[in-house]
């Protein structure tokens, strides 16, 4: 479930991970096809409180994403030790000869919460096992 509201940053990070292979979602952006994939990068702005009912994420995208509608869709699945989260994005299946770069852009969402975070760690459902996610600062 999708909740929040993304906004755009500029910035100049690079996706060290080559690009994810996908699934068809079936769509045509001017009439090219899409993927929808796991987010190539997710982390924390800051280290969520225990009294935390929202989590601010900065979230990774690769050179193939772009516009307003480049994020699929945010899960979220809380638990009493475990917030889980699975970012899914949309991006342009490349031609058969391009050569993709590896800069990209990121975007903030932020996700709200059923609970307080409490006690849970926050963890990537895309990784498997599942891994957690980081925090860019203390808080």
């Amino acid at each position: 479930m999708r909740r929040g509201t993304a906004r755009l940053i500029a910035a100049g990070l690079a996706v060290l991970a080559a690009v994810p292979a996908g699934c068809s979602d079936g769509g045509h952006d001017g009439g090219q096809s899409t993927r929808v994939v796991p987010a190539p990068s997710v982390v924390l702005e800051r280290a969520p409180a225990p009294t935390d009912r929202e989590l601010v994420l900065r979230i990774g995208f690769s050179a193939l994403s772009s516009g307003p509608d480049a994020l699929a869709d945010v899960e979220v699945r809380q638990s009493a030790d475990s917030v889980g989260i699975r970012i899914t994005v949309r991006e342009r299946v490349p031609g058969d000869d391009e050569a993709v770069s590896n800069s990209a852009f990121t975007a903030t969402e932020t996700v709200r919460l059923d609970q307080p975070v409490g006690d849970a760690t926050v963890v990537d459902l895309n990784r498997d096992p599942p891994a957690e996610i980081r925090a860019l600062s203390g808080g």
